[in-house]
C-alpha cells in the first residue's frame, strides 16, 4: 500500500475537474478529449508523471517519492 510509504503532510494533493477541456488542452491533450487523466506535478510545477486512466498504486508511489 503506497499510502504507508508517503506521509500525507509531505504532499499537497489537489483535484481539478475540467468539464470544458480548458485545462487539459494546455497540458497537451487533444481538444474535446474526454479521457480520464491523472497528472502529478512537482512543487515547482514540473510535470512528473501522467496517465490516461487510473494509475496503479506502485506507479503512483513511484511518482510521488
Amino acid at each position: 500500500d503506497w499510502s504507508s510509504d508517503v506521509c500525507s503532510s509531505d504532499l499537497d494533493i489537489f483535484v481539478a475537474t475540467d468539464f470544458d477541456g480548458s485545462m487539459s488542452s494546455q497540458l497537451g491533450e487533444a481538444e474535446g478529449a474526454t479521457d480520464f487523466c491523472v497528472f502529478v506535478f512537482g512543487r515547482d510545477g514540473e510535470l512528473i508523471a501522467q496517465w490516461r486512466g487510473v494509475p496503479g498504486a506502485e506507479q503512483l508511489a513511484a511518482a510521488v517519492k
